[in-house]
């Protein structure tokens, strides 16, 4: 997966958020306009949280990879 992020850092305007977020709520609501708007970014949330739960995450999550057909061509069209 750390190939996929740096990969999305240098080709695919990779956006991070670096905000607490809740896992349930806030992330899902975000890369939910993310993926609606014309110019779709994959998103890296770095601080994921579950505030119903009191939990905070240590792992980051990753959402709208495939944010335009552009983006996916070139990952899929990249050489080894």
């Amino acid at each position: 997966m750390k190939d996929v992020v740096q990969w999305l850092k240098e080709n695919g305007d990779l956006k991070i958020i670096d905000e607490p977020l809740d896992v349930e709520l806030e992330i899902p609501h975000v890369a939910y306009i993310e993926v609606k708007s014309e110019n779709s970014r994959p998103l890296l949330f770095t601080n994921p949280i579950n505030k119903a739960k009191g939990i905070k995450y240590d792992m980051p999550v990753l959402m709208n990879i495939f944010a335009s057909k552009e983006l996916t061509e070139k990952n899929l069209c990249k050489t080894p």
